[in-house]
């Protein structure tokens, strides 16, 4: 079967916000998170007998996708647009908080 590439799952995009996340809190580098996203990914699919092609999720694509990510969580390079898959996934997250402020925190 010829290499492929798929389109991002929602999944891929937590995790991409997670590592968009450790990025802002300084937990990480922004050129290690690239490198270490793309090598996860890849080997995800690898693992599930997928054969991939060399431009699935790899390191200039992840670095796009990080800033298209940080468009919807911070405003930046407004040029990118963000994608609504994206903002499904923040809207989840946002949720997550919200429940999470108001069963420990008594927040309304």
């Amino acid at each position: 079967m010829a290499p492929i590439n798929l389109p991002w799952n929602k999944h891929e995009i937590a995790l991409l916000l997670a590592y968009c996340i450790m990025i802002y809190n300084g937990a990480i580098s922004m050129k290690n998170a690239i490198s270490i996203l793309s090598k996860r990914l890849r080997y995800s699919m690898e693992k599930m007998g997928i054969k991939v092609s060399e431009t699935y999720r790899n390191e200039n694509g992840i670095a796009l996708q990080i800033q298209s990510m940080n468009c919807c969580l911070f405003g930046a390079k407004k040029e990118l647009s963000a994608k609504l898959c994206y903002l499904r996934i923040l809207h989840h997250y946002i949720i997550l908080i919200k429940k999470y402020l108001q069963n420990y925190w008594s927040v309304p």
